[in-house]
């Protein structure tokens, strides 16, 4: 077992570090101390509150759990239960863009898709490749938006793309993650059908994309 006379030092040295820089995140403050050879954008990106929220759900969940016996030697028995659906779609690029405003720091995450969405119920499986790629990113990167860029998607029909909507909106609890979707000539006509606001412009959906943010960081505080 470690010493746990260590915690009040660490937490002594890193309250005096964090005073000297207070705009840094704990996050950002940790990866600067480490520097570890590879990025860890999951924890240098992480917000304060995500953070604290952690940390609270720790203390409620009483004392630390037993250590884990030994298992000794384990086959394990591998069935496949799914297989990746097969899409007609291209997932093009994902950026993430990071901004100041005043106290409020936030994060636009934009992913592009690209392709063929297959009209109707032959779409289902595009729908769902999109659900799972946009879900994995924001599981990683944890954004106050995503700018849903389907600009170079050819979209004509099929109510299934709206599960990635649903899926946005399941993400980030109490602040819920805003959403921006941008479409070009071969999909804004239809996804505006589905009620969704749709920007063609790509300064517009930027624009739009920077205001969500800094309202989602402001509520949160």
């Amino acid at each position: 077992m470690r010493d746990p006379a260590r915690i009040p030092e660490l937490c002594e040295l890193l309250q005096r570090t964090w005073q000297r820089s207070p705009d840094l995140r704990l996050g950002q403050l940790v990866v600067n101390a480490i520097k570890p050879e590879s990025p860890c954008p999951a924890v240098f990106h992480a917000e304060d509150n995500t953070i604290r929220r952690g940390l609270n759900a720790l203390v409620e969940r009483g004392a630390e759990a037993p250590p884990i016996p030994p298992l000794g030697p384990i086959k394990l028995e591998w069935e496949t239960v799914a297989e990746p659906p097969a899409t007609t779609l291209s997932f093009d690029g994902i950026r993430l863009a990071s901004f100041d405003a005043g106290p409020w720091w936030c994060e636009v995450l934009e992913v592009r898709v690209g392709g063929e969405y297959r009209e109707g119920s032959r779409g289902n499986p595009d729908a769902q490749a999109m659900a799972v790629h946009v879900a994995a990113l924001l599981a990683r990167y944890e954004p106050d938006v995503i700018l849903l860029d389907l600009s170079r998607l050819r979209y004509r029909w099929g109510n299934s793309i709206l599960r990635v909507f649903e899926v946005i909106a399941r993400f980030g609890g109490a602040f819920p993650v805003e959403v921006v979707v941008r479409g070009g000539p071969e999909s804004a006509p239809a996804l505006g059908t589905l009620g969704l606001i749709v920007q063609t412009d790509e300064a517009a959906a930027l624009e739009e994309a920077k205001s969500k943010a800094l309202r989602r960081s402001m509520a949160i505080g």
